[in-house]
């Protein structure tokens, strides 16, 4: 991957380029990898610590960008059924259905709950509040 320079320091990674040993020796060489390497550890701990509901999250690319895709939502307010159908089938990572499937999924364990719905409106969800 050849590296290209921009003004604030930070390198762009070609994405049509392969990684050379050398491109990979520069990343390792950098003073923040020993941390950055910590930090995903320590991550990958508290992931597999915080029980089977966060694994199973964390084990599929697609659950895991939608479920901060729900988080994103909820933070912004707009936290919807549809907007989240929307968002990850405009993104590509899961069809309608799934999406769907998977909200209906976070409610039953107990990650967002329903505000309102039925009737043909929009179901709105919220992330639960945290045990006092």
């Amino acid at each position: 991957m050849a590296a290209q320079a921009i003004g604030d320091g930070w390198s762009r990674w070609a994405a049509d380029e392969p990684a050379t040993f050398g491109d990979i020796a520069e990343v390792v060489a950098h003073p923040g990898f020993p941390a950055a390497v910590q930090a995903i550890g320590a991550s990958a701990v508290a992931t597999a610590l915080a029980g089977a509901e966060m694994l199973h999250i964390a084990k599929d690319a697609g659950r895991y960008m939608t479920a901060l895709a729900a988080i994103h939502l909820a933070l912004e307010d707009d936290l919807t059924v549809p907007r989240l159908q929307a968002l990850c089938v405009e993104s590509g990572l899961l069809s309608a259905g799934r999406a769907r499937q998977f909200v209906a999924w976070l409610e039953r364990i107990g990650f967002v709950v329903r505000l309102r719905g039925g009737g043909g409106r929009v179901i709105r969800l919220a992330l639960p509040e945290p045990a006092q």
